[in-house]
C-alpha cells in the first residue's frame, strides 16, 4: 500500500510546492489549505471524517485550482497520487 502521508508534511507541499495558503494552526489531526471559497481538508489516515463518519484514506485525485497566489503549472505529489494544476 501507499505509505501514510503526514498531515503536516502534506500542508507543506501545498503550500510550498502548490502555492497555496494554510488557515489558521494546522496540526497532526487536522488543517484547511485553500481560501474560503474552495479548500482542501487534510487529515490522517485510518480516522473518521465527520459528518459522513467515513474513514479517511488515500484516494487518486486530480485538481484544477484557480488562484492567482498559487505557483502555476502542474504538481505531483512525490509518492501519493495526487496532482494538482494551478491554472491563471
Amino acid at each position: 500500500g501507499l505509505p501514510a502521508p503526514e498531515p503536516l508534511a502534506l500542508v507543506e507541499w501545498l503550500t510550498a510546492s502548490v502555492g497555496l495558503s494554510a488557515w489558521g494552526s494546522p496540526s497532526e489531526s487536522f488543517a484547511w489549505v485553500g481560501d474560503r471559497t474552495a479548500r482542501f481538508v487534510v487529515l490522517p489516515t485510518g480516522g473518521e471524517w465527520y459528518p459522513t463518519d467515513r474513514e479517511t484514506g488515500i484516494e487518486p485525485m486530480g485538481v484544477r485550482v484557480v488562484d492567482d497566489d498559487a505557483t502555476p503549472g502542474t504538481h505531483s505529489h512525490p509518492e501519493l497520487p495526487y496532482e494538482i494544476t494551478v491554472v491563471e
